[in-house]
């Protein structure tokens, strides 16, 4: 197993989010995160440095990255199922090779789980929200139909449309 440096996994989340987002290149992303950081336009080289890895990030540049990509900060940390830890502090060295910095298990930087059941419960509590709007939305929509349908007749019957009067009823 080779070791990831965390620079690595934000690259690799930040590439993940910006290719998801239709029409979003590394030069425009790049443009936006040095407008919202107050410095000189990051390159597309460093772009492609960032999202590879090769670039390590300061706290300012993680979060003006996720604000630019619409995600939390802390979605660009994750680390994913298929690593299972990562070097922190550490350098790739000539040969590719990790020097120095600390091993961290993914588990030790990953959310418990009574950390994600809040949020896992707003998100169902926002769908079930969803569901009811959309089922009153249907209904609205229904009476609105009913109601245009007891106008047309009210129309017709206040201009004289109702059936004739026969003899038997004179």
């Amino acid at each position: 197993m080779s070791a990831t440096l965390i620079q690595e996994v934000v690259g690799r989340n930040v590439r993940h989010v910006r290719s998801a987002r239709d029409g979003l290149s590394q030069v425009e992303l790049g443009a936006r995160v040095a407008d919202r950081l107050g410095v000189a336009a990051w390159s597309s080289a460093t772009m492609s440095a960032a999202e590879n890895g090769r670039r390590e990030f300061t706290a300012a540049e993680i979060v003006a990255l996720a604000v630019e990509l619409g995600v939390l900060p802390g979605a660009l940390l994750l680390i994913p199922e298929d690593i299972e830890a990562v070097v922190i502090g550490g350098k790739r060295g000539r040969g590719n090779e990790v020097m120095g910095g600390t091993v961290v298990a993914r588990d030790a930087v990953q959310p418990i789980p009574h950390e994600t059941e809040g949020v896992d419960r707003l998100a169902q509590l926002a769908a079930d929200a969803v569901s009811r709007a959309d089922a009153l939305t249907e209904s609205l929509d229904e009476l609105h139909i009913q109601a245009m349908q007891l106008r047309v007749q009210a129309l017709r019957h206040s201009q004289g449309s109702t059936p004739a009067r026969t003899a038997d009823h004179e």
